[in-house]
């Protein structure tokens, strides 16, 4: 474990290191072993990159967020599964807020379709039809039961 977190801290030194290709070359190693520790260390690093070198740090945290997620995805799935009903409870306000933050994003994807690119607007549409597929599937459109009440 060690010898993993002495390669982590180094990469992410290599962030600013003056050479283009050591510092490309960190962010996909950053990518590969999916530290979030990497996270706030690229945000960073996003501010002073260029175009190309942006578009790597968001693909690389990406990668880091859906590893991530795994195991929060693994998590809930067992919370739901509880006999417990304060922690099914818990799972469904925590899953809410994962929700919540992603749902602020939002508005950028229906933003773009207005983007001034094609590919751009073509990509927000495709993106579009994704989340209608994905909320449809989740059954977020049907009603609730009438019997229950609401949660408190």
């Amino acid at each position: 474990m060690t010898a993993k977190v002495s390669i982590t801290e180094r990469l992410l030194q290599d962030l600013h290191h003056p050479e283009p290709s050591q510092r490309k070359k960190a962010i996909w190693e950053l990518g590969r072993r999916g530290d979030s520790r990497a996270i706030q260390p690229l945000v960073n690093l996003m501010l002073q990159s260029d175009s190309q070198q942006r578009s790597l740090i968001l693909a690389v945290l990406a990668e880091i967020n859906t590893r991530s997620l795994e195991p929060m995805q693994q998590a809930l799935a067992l919370s739901f599964q509880d006999d417990s009903p304060e922690v099914r409870k818990n799972a469904l306000r925590d899953l809410t807020r994962i929700f919540d933050s992603m749902s602020q994003m939002g508005y950028f994807i229906s933003s773009s379709v207005y983007d001034r690119d094609p590919s751009v607007r073509e990509t927000a549409k495709w993106a579009m039809t994704q989340l209608e597929r994905i909320r449809t599937s989740a059954g977020v459109d049907r009603p609730l039961p009438e019997d229950q009440p609401p949660p408190p």
